[in-house]
């Protein structure tokens, strides 16, 4: 996690918790279509694509927050996660 990315979450707690199991679902889910992908290429953008869908379902279901809340979020924190920790 680079420090962008922690910035976001530590900003909104509810929703970081719905990131982090969306990331940890996102990467159980990969495995279990891609299996072990050793250079992580074949199966990044698939899992990210994932991630993303899953962030915002989870924010939505678990937490009292609309739609664009949770869309926006999701790009926030997933535009932060590319990020290295001096923000570039």
């Amino acid at each position: 996690m680079t420090d962008p990315e922690r910035n976001i979450l530590l900003g909104n707690p509810a929703f970081a918790v719905a990131y982090i199991n969306a990331a940890d679902d996102a990467n159980l889910f990969t495995g279990s279509i891609w299996g072990v992908d050793e250079d992580n290429i074949k199966n990044n953008a698939f899992k990210h694509s994932i991630w993303n869908c899953m962030i915002i379902r989870y924010i939505i279901t678990s937490t009292p927050a609309s739609k664009t809340n949770a869309i926006n979020f999701a790009q926030n924190g997933t535009s932060a996660h590319e990020k290295n920790d001096d923000g570039r």
